[in-house]
This record gives structure tokens, C-alpha cells and sequence, in this order.
């Protein structure tokens, strides 16, 4: 049966089309950007997917790990916070005024991920 499947899924059916030298570019660039070969990167397109370019990808993984600093930021904040006496030394609305900034930073690079995982 699984030899079956394999059978109806080879490809054997071509579609031909012109374009123009800029559009052939264009098309080879992107096709280079996603990894893939011009043939799959318009298989692809033509049946729905959009391919993701590994620049973008790698953008979100960017994202990713700053977000996890963040994280990992606030984490030794809060350990920070647990020793009186280091705090005593600051002012608290300084503090306070930090960890504004440390969730907002947070919240904008979430916004900025879901925007890339949206476009």
C-alpha cells in the first residue's frame, strides 16, 4: 500500500510559462532566500503555501533568544530584589521604573514576532 501512495505521488506532470528576465530574477532570488529550488519554491506557491525565507527565520530566532535574555534579565532581577540589602542602596521607584521597561521591551518584541510569523 505505502508503495502504492508513492506511485500517485511522483510527479509527472510539467507546466510551462514564460517570463519576463526581471521576473525570472525575482523569482530565482526568493527561490534562493527559502532554500529551495525554483521548482519547488512556485510548486509551492501554486498550491497555497508560502514559503518562508530563511532570513526570516532567522530573524525570529534572533527574537526568540532576546526574548529569552529578557527573561533570563528579570529572573536575576527578581533574585536581586530578594536581598535587602542590595536593594536598600537604590531607590525603589528606580526599580519599579526598570521593570517597566523590561516588560515593555518584552511586550514590544512580542508584538514584533507576531507580526513577522503573521506577514
Amino acid at each position: 500500500m505505502a508503495e502504492r501512495n508513492r506511485k500517485e505521488e511522483t510527479k509527472y506532470e510539467q507546466i510551462h510559462f514564460r517570463v519576463s528576465k526581471k521576473e525570472k530574477e525575482i523569482i530565482e532570488e526568493n527561490a534562493r532566500k527559502c532554500d529551495l529550488s525554483v521548482g519547488e519554491f512556485l510548486r509551492q506557491c501554486g498550491v497555497g503555501i508560502t514559503p518562508k525565507s530563511h532570513e526570516h527565520l532567522e530573524r525570529i530566532n534572533d527574537l526568540i533568544h532576546i526574548n529569552a535574555d529578557l527573561g533570563r534579565l528579570g529572573g536575576l532581577l527578581k533574585l536581586w530584589l530578594t536581598d535587602d540589602l542590595k536593594v536598600s542602596y537604590y531607590q525603589k521607584s528606580g526599580i519599579v521604573r526598570l521593570l517597566r521597561e523590561i516588560e515593555l521591551n518584552r511586550l514590544q518584541l512580542e508584538d514584533v514576532l507576531e507580526k513577522i510569523l503573521n506577514t
